[in-house]
């Protein structure tokens, strides 16, 4: 073999290696994303059983002998905190439409939005506690009172969790995106915290 042939065989082999590599970690990306979404689901699957068995206690309890069920009227700031968390799931649709483009700045800014949209829905479900407060309705006024405080409260913490991801994932760090996997997770995360509140929320507009 002449030097030139073998230094092109070298060079096919270096080739051949690189590929190879990319290959590797292109593969170990995926089993990443998938890892991480499937965590995440599991870990949601188990607070979706929480909510489904306590929605399945309020209306076994709303039809209960006792009777003791009283008409309760939805606080006029849970309306808007719905249309918040919608908009909060739009703006996080966004963002990793920005992130798929790599852009880094509007995924940033529309990715801290939607954590900006959760921080005022959890102030608006304080804001909600203390109006029904205000009206004389607490938690052991009555049953339907009880379910209500009890239900918002678990869904505030959920979406605290929530917040909490998108801010870390938004200022993790300043010169890199985060990674795929780490915005499929809290994605998913959150467009589970809005459905589980379309949930609580229609439930109690059926049973007051």
């Amino acid at each position: 073999m002449t030097p030139e042939q073998n230094l092109m065989h070298q060079a096919s082999d270096l080739q051949g290696g690189a590929t190879n590599s990319h290959s590797v970690v292109k593969h170990k990306g995926k089993a990443s994303s998938r890892k991480s979404v499937t965590a995440t689901a599991t870990g949601l699957a188990g607070v979706l059983t929480f909510f489904t068995a306590l929605m399945s206690a309020c209306v076994v309890r709303k039809g209960s002998p006792a009777a003791d069920w009283q008409f309760l009227t939805i606080p006029p700031v849970f309306w808007l905190n719905t249309i918040i968390l919608l908009g909060s799931g739009g703006t996080l649709f966004y963002a990793r439409r920005m992130f798929g483009k790599g852009d880094r700045d509007g995924f940033r800014h529309w990715w801290a939005v939607t954590a900006i949209l959760g921080c005022f829905f959890i102030a608006g479900q304080l804001l909600g506690w203390r109006q029904l407060s205000r009206a004389g309705i607490n938690l052991g006024t009555n049953p339907s009172s009880s379910f209500l405080y009890l239900f918002t409260a678990a869904h505030a913490l959920l979406a605290l969790g929530g917040v909490v991801a998108l801010l870390s994932a938004a200022f993790f760090s300043k010169q890199y995106l985060p990674s795929r996997p780490t915005t499929a997770a809290i994605a998913l995360y959150w467009h589970c915290t809005l459905a589980m509140w379309l949930g609580i929320f229609f439930l109690f507009l059926f049973l007051r």
